[in-house]
């Protein structure tokens, strides 16, 4: 009877200790691959921001017909605060967690620019008007799982991609050029950068002082933990901004209350990164 009352302590610290064995090795594995994710989704965006058109307010190509109540003077790039792309190409859908739409426009002239998806984007003409046009949004896919898609106009139609899964909150704010100097001076929402007033400086035609993006994103994995463990409120672009505009930018503080009880044992890693677009040359 000693023997295998030993025994069977044995056996269940040896089950103990093989459990937590996969735990943490699930739990490491789900890390890499969300590490993995994120930096393939903000080389991603950093690319399409950074190919930003610069001509826009001289020669501005008006977006295709029915996509977006796009003012192609507002400039190369734009957003919409807690929205994303429906079927029917309109952003007037609330956001998923409160997600934002980055909207960026290229410009092409021997097709040596490469839209989200991949793609070159065609030289600029009446028959590829609206092609430079590229949005990034968050939505459910087939699965159910929240991913963060790449929409863009070809010649003829639009498309989207999915080009990360497990995005549960995308945020964007747009760092204005108070001085000139090509250096943000402070960072605002879409909704606040459309209030703001033009700056029209010696010799820049466009009115338009946005030098930077900063991107955030929150990803989850495709998996949980054992335990159904509320993970701590996340603010995406740091705690004095939510605390200043956090009832107001929806999405920015993403608080685990508005999540379902099966999604909080989830690993999460929040990324974020600052992108300037390119130096305008009136600033050369």
């Amino acid at each position: 009877m000693v023997a295998m009352s030993v025994s069977s302590v044995v056996l269940l610290t040896s089950v103990s200790l093989l459990q937590l064995a996969r735990d943490d090795f699930l739990h490491h594995h789900q890390a890499v691959l969300l590490e993995d994710s994120a930096i393939f989704g903000l080389q991603i965006i950093q690319r399409t921001v950074q190919q930003a058109a610069r001509t826009d307010a001289i020669s501005p190509s008006a977006p295709p017909l029915g996509l977006l109540p796009l003012d192609p003077a507002q400039g190369a790039v734009q957003g919409l605060d807690n929205a994303r792309i429906g079927s029917a190409g309109t952003a007037i859908i609330p956001g998923v967690n409160g997600s934002d739409v980055l909207i960026i426009q290229l410009s092409s002239v021997l097709s040596e620019v490469i839209n989200c998806a991949g793609f070159a984007v065609p030289k600029t003409s009446s028959e590829s008007a609206g092609s430079g046009w590229v949005m990034f949004y968050v939505a459910a896919g087939p699965d159910g799982e929240p991913e963060l898609y790449c929409r863009y106009h070809g010649q003829k139609q639009w498309d989207s991609q999915a080009i990360v899964s497990g995005v549960e909150c995308f945020q964007v704010l747009f760092g204005l050029d108070h001085n000139g100097d090509g250096l943000p001076n402070q960072f605002l929402n879409a909704s606040a950068i459309k209030q703001q007033p033009a700056w029209l400086a010696d010799g820049d035609p466009s009115g338009r002082r946005v030098v930077a993006v900063h991107v955030a994103l929150v990803l989850r994995s495709a998996i949980g933990g054992g335990k159904s463990l509320l993970f701590p409120a996340t603010d995406l672009f740091g705690s004095t901004y939510s605390h200043a505009h956090g009832t107001t930018d929806i999405g920015t503080a993403l608080c685990p209350a508005v999540l379902s009880a099966s999604l909080r044992s989830r690993a999460r890693r929040r990324v974020d990164s600052v992108i300037f677009l390119p130096y305008p040359e009136w600033l050369r």
